[in-house]
């Protein structure tokens, strides 16, 4: 509202021509203080709305918008991985997500773009991911099959941290793979908007053989369980080197049970593998601390330490008569063994290591200790000696194998 004052107003006003001017000048005074308040309200609302907040743990900066066309996106092989058989083939991948940050600021610029594979081989995308300009370097970062979900129970993509907190489901069929990559201070110029990931495997990958060292009986393997392992960790990737991270694990201990694709019937004296095409067993990379077994030890110590130790579910037959020993409940005969080694964690591997483990089936022992074989037969067979030890597993590196190599291209 103006008020206009008219040059023709009389010198001397009334009282009612005071009091009429008063009010309109306290009316005009009103209307400014709500227009100033007003438009400070719609400055803060403006400012809220520009900031992005994604929902859980994570909590990420301003996310700004960019006129450059999409990048082109490409999957290689990573070199740490060339000579080791891989759970999944780069072929096989249907969904990874993406973050991207300002390398400068480390302000976030992608924010947790999906990419998922179409029936026709395409890919969709949730966000679109593309450079600020030309020259305006970012730190990109991938996750197959991503950031969120898929067990994960906590996420942080920050500024300072870059992180998710995992525990690795207990049985081979519950799990699945997951893959990493990086890249640090990528430019349009620099790119050609061209970017490619080398995607990284994050578990130790366990695979398993048998041999049969007792020609008294016959068995069938339907799993093994290695008890004691750690289940639980945060891995942390670099913020300033390309496809590196490391795993910070708990003290939070589960069994891990490989169950195979078929239950597998040994052969006396011969080493065979327990596993077809790709099946294995995912663990955090660890160097479990191993049961010790002595005459008067037990494996409830072991469990009452959190020591590592194998259990074998299988049928045992005794050959001259055809009759199964030591079936529980469950239909299987529960068989016991020492992990004689086992380092899945290392300089060379500090994650994504590939091991065979091998079990020399001798007769194997009770949850209490006593000799299988003797407990079940009345003594008139026995657990067999090999090398010193009665029985267990020994890891080795993963032998490359034709069969389940693969690289990683799309």
């Amino acid at each position: 509202m103006v008020v206009k004052y008219s040059l023709l107003l009389p010198l001397r006003l009334t009282e009612h021509n005071l009091i009429q001017i008063m009010i309109m000048k306290r009316m005009a005074h009103q209307f400014w203080r709500a227009k100033v308040a007003y438009s400070g309200l719609l400055l803060i609302l403006m400012s809220l709305a520009s900031c992005t907040v994604a929902s859980g743990d994570e909590v990420v900066g301003d996310v700004s918008e960019s006129n450059m066309p999409p990048m082109t996106i490409l999957i290689g092989e990573d070199a740490h991985a060339a000579t080791r058989g891989a759970y999944q083939e780069g072929k096989d991948m249907t969904e990874y997500a993406v973050y991207s940050f300002n390398s400068e600021t480390k302000k976030t610029w992608t924010n947790n773009s999906v990419l998922t594979k179409n029936a026709d081989g395409t890919w969709s995308r949730t966000k679109e991911i593309n450079f600020p300009d030309q020259t305006t370097a970012i730190d990109i970062f991938a996750m197959k099959p991503g950031f969120k979900g898929h067990n994960i129970e906590k996420t942080k993509m920050l500024a300072a941290e870059k992180s998710i907190l995992y525990t690795v489901p207990n049985k081979n069929y519950l799990q699945e793979d997951f893959m990493f990559s990086s890249l640090m201070n990528q430019t349009m110029k620099g790119t050609n908007n061209i970017i490619q990931f080398n995607f990284r495997h994050m578990f130790s990958y366990l695979r398993f053989k048998a041999k049969l060292s007792n020609e008294e009986i016959d068995v069938t393997i339907h799993s093994i369980v290695l008890h004691n392992l750690k289940a639980k960790g945060k891995f942390t990737l670099s913020n300033d080197v390309a496809n590196e991270g490391e795993w910070a694990l708990e003290d939070v201990y589960d069994d891990y049970e490989f169950v195979l694709p078929k239950d597998s019937i040994l052969t006396y004296n011969a080493t065979r593998s327990l596993h077809i095409d790709d099946s294995t067993l995912f663990v955090l990379p660890q160097n479990p601390d191993l049961f010790k077994m002595d005459a008067s030890t037990k494996f409830s110590y072991a469990d009452s330490l959190n020591q590592t130790y194998v259990e074998i579910l299988c049928k045992v037959v005794k050959k001259n008569s055809g009759v199964e020993i030591g079936n529980e409940s469950d239909g299987w005969a529960h068989v016991y063994y020492p992990v004689k080694t086992a380092k899945w964690s290392s300089t060379k591997y500090p994650f994504g290591g590939s091991f065979t483990l091998t079990l020399t089936f001798t007769g194997g022992y009770t949850y209490d200790g006593e000799d299988f074989l003797s407990r079940y037969t009345g003594g008139l067979i026995e657990n067999t000696s090999v090398e010193g030890v009665k029985g267990g597993i020994i890891s080795e590196e993963w032998e490359d194998d034709t069969a389940n190599s693969g690289t990683i291209t799309l």
